[in-house]
């Protein structure tokens, strides 16, 4: 909290008899931000009950609980596919937070308890450019990228994007498959960069006369908000909760693809989650943790293909390596720029799982991954996408 006091210092003092200029670090605004977010999670827990139809009588257990714990109900919510209903509580002695984990677990009918973990986006946004074609820019020359179409566009084929909100309206999405639902309940003060950017590398028009191709724009696409995004220039967050009701929903949508360009904590449900995503055959793309602050989750779970904007880092087993530096894409408001990050690569590797999908509705995230690692984007480029996705053909 060194960081946030120093800032509020700085305030009261302007605040006071006169108003004195200060140079403050970019990076030290950008960690009073995290911090802040932090701050508001750090108090809270998740509890974890079995979900028996009366929701009241659940309810009414758990604010008995709260009661005897002094915690303040803050949300709940259902987890169909679990079967499990979820309350948020919220102490105002967070350093008694394992001390209240260790005693909650002890009452009856709780089946779980856990911290409201954070997770981050994994993308850095740069700078937009004039609206005009900008497909010679991308990854793939809009040669290879017709290749591919030529074979599959992902049509009839779901992706479930976890992440913040995008601009629906942008030029280059018109007409695309697309939809978005809400998981954060705040309102976003302006259509948020992350997930614009990632639908845009799958779902951006072809040929017609704007931007750029998306690598399967037949797909149906959903952007479950889970992520929201304080300053577009900035990484979004996400919280377990959110998170949680997200994979749920992807659960119920019956998704062939799940994208998660996110990085965080071990969390024990949101594991439980993509582990019942995994058993469906749902192919599962997480952005790799590619630097040291970034945590495990999701990309280490087994099962889950991690992608990497790090050639370095792609082996055998390990992430896979997929775009994701200086990469073309979408921004709100009919801009475009270029972004890094394996947030970008997790975008390439579940639109390329969608246009595999689309030939193969059977195969399983194993396979695909072989694929990749065999002929696809790591070894041979284009050419082994397309001998390996000819090889799907009926």
């Amino acid at each position: 909290m060194r960081l946030l006091g120093a800032l509020l210092l700085i305030l009261f003092a302007g605040c006071s008899s006169g108003l004195r200029e200060t140079r403050v670090n970019i990076d030290d605004l950008d960690a009073v931000r995290q911090e802040r977010v932090e701050w508001k999670l750090r108090a809270r827990l998740a509890i974890t009950v079995a979900a028996n139809g009366e929701e009241a009588v659940l309810r009414e257990r758990v604010l008995a609980l709260s009661e005897r714990h002094e915690l303040r109900l803050v949300e709940d919510y259902p987890l169909p596919p679990l079967q499990l209903h979820v309350f948020v509580v919220e102490t105002s002695e967070p350093h008694k937070l394992d001390e209240l984990i260790a005693l909650i677990r002890r009452e009856p009918g709780v089946r779980a308890v856990q911290r409201v973990n954070l997770y981050r986006t994994q993308a850095d946004q740069g700078s937009g450019s004039p609206a005009d074609p900008l497909a010679a820019l991308q990854a793939f020359t809009p040669q290879e990228i017709d290749e591919l179409h030529a074979l599959a566009t992902g049509r009839d084929v779901t992706v479930a994007i976890i992440d913040t909100g995008l601009d629906v309206d942008h030029e280059d999405l018109q007409g695309a498959a697309l939809a978005q639902r809400d998981f954060v309940g705040m309102p976003a003060a302006a259509p948020e960069v992350h997930a614009t950017a990632v639908a845009g590398v799958l779902l951006a028009r072809p040929d017609n006369g704007v931007g750029i191709k998306g690598l399967a724009p037949d797909a149906n696409v959903v952007v479950l908000r889970a992520c929201w995004q304080p300053y577009a220039s900035q990484p979004a967050y996400c919280s377990s909760s959110t998170l949680a009701r997200a994979l749920s929903e992807a659960l119920a949508l019956d998704a062939d693809i799940v994208n998660l360009s996110i990085t965080g904590p071990m969390d024990p449900l949101l594991a439980l989650l993509v582990e019942q995503l995994l058993a469906r055959n749902v192919i599962v793309v997480a952005a790799n943790r590619d630097t040291a602050e970034q945590g495990p989750f999701p990309s280490s779970l087994p099962g889950v293909i991690a992608a990497t904007a790090r050639p370095l880092f792609a082996a055998y087993p390990g992430p896979v390596y997929a775009p994701g530096r200086d990469v073309i894409s979408l921004l709100p408001g009919n801009r475009y720029g270029l972004h890094d990050g394996s947030s970008i690569s997790a975008a390439h590797v579940s639109a390329i799982a969608g246009l595999f999908r689309q030939l193969n509705p059977d195969i399983t995230a194993a396979q695909f991954d072989a694929l990749l690692r065999g002929q696809g984007i790591e070894a041979d480029g284009i050419a082994g996408l397309v001998e390996a996705l000819t090889a799907q053909l009926p």
